[in-house]
């Protein structure tokens, strides 16, 4: 109840000043995907880097600093969600019911196939300094690749 109205608070402001830096053209979409893409690679391939920062950090400097690190991520995953969204309604599906749906059910394949369609409505509930899994809780995303390489190599052996 309380949490819900928060992050769409959270992700609706950064999405306005997204637009305030970046005003709405196909170019400033490019723009905004290449910086959640790249912004993401970069943070996805120093996870183990910053999980290390956080584990030594004392107990109040650790908060500081996985807040710090949540922050970037968010604005991160704004940047990716606006330029994705803006190219997606100018170029793929412009008639917006149909790109609702469209869009719902692209989603729901994707999330499915990942097998994290029932993580979508608990992303991000979890204490600050709860844990030391990482920036990202990408851990199973890892188990599932780690178990689906594994398959394929008993099947080869």
């Amino acid at each position: 109840f309380v949490i819900s109205p928060l992050v769409i608070i959270v992700w609706r402001s950064l999405l306005e000043l997204t637009f305030d830096l970046l005003p709405s053209s196909t170019t400033s979409a490019v723009i905004a995907l290449l910086i959640g893409l790249s912004s993401a690679v970069v943070l996805f391939a120093v996870e183990d880097l910053l999980v290390i920062v956080s584990s030594r950090a004392s107990p109040r400097s650790k908060i500081i600093w996985n807040a710090f690190v949540t922050f970037v991520c968010l604005l991160s995953c704004v940047f990716l969600w606006r330029g994705a969204w803006e190219l997606n309604t100018l170029f793929i599906v412009k008639e917006v019911v149909m790109g609702g749906w469209f869009n719902f059910v692209l989603g729901a394949c994707l999330l499915t196939a990942l097998q994290v369609l029932s993580f979508v409505g608990f992303c991000g509930c979890a204490l600050d300094n709860d844990s030391d899994t990482g920036a990202f809780n990408t851990q199973y995303l890892r188990k599932m690749l780690i178990d689906d390489q594994t398959k394929v190599k008993d099947t080869w052996d």
